[in-house]
């Protein structure tokens, strides 16, 4: 499954994410942490991603994003992993966040009335 914006039918969007931890945790100290996980405000779901060292975060975009997401994560007890890498891939995804939340703000123009100052010629 890939990391991808999700649109809901009543409008909401959400993100699901994969976040990679520095070290693999046991069984318990990952699911304690993915119970933290699903007690944030705007996190969807939360589950293991192939193993005990990533994690899959589904999440509301009107209410979290990526780097609230690794909070989440770093408060729940995993570290994130770091690395250049990482930090270009988290990069790229707080940036597609910001992005889906602004176009969640965009109202179109209605079709039968032209955006203002539409028809009005610049006079030189």
């Amino acid at each position: 499954m890939s990391d991808e914006h999700l649109a809901n039918s009543d409008g909401a969007s959400s993100a699901r994410r994969c976040v990679p931890l520095e070290v693999a945790l046991a069984p318990e100290a990952l699911e304690r942490l993915l119970q933290q996980l699903r007690a944030v405000p705007g996190v969807l779901a939360a589950e293991p991603d192939g193993g005990t060292d990533r994690v899959r975060v589904n999440y509301d975009l009107t209410r979290l994003d990526y780097h609230g997401v690794l909070a989440a994560v770093h408060a729940g007890g995993g570290v994130p992993a770091g690395g250049r890498w990482q930090r270009l891939r988290g990069g790229l995804f707080q940036f597609l966040d910001e992005n889906a939340r602004a176009n969640l703000q965009n109202r179109p123009a209605c079709c039968s009335k032209p955006p203002p100052g539409a028809g009005r010629r610049a006079r030189h």
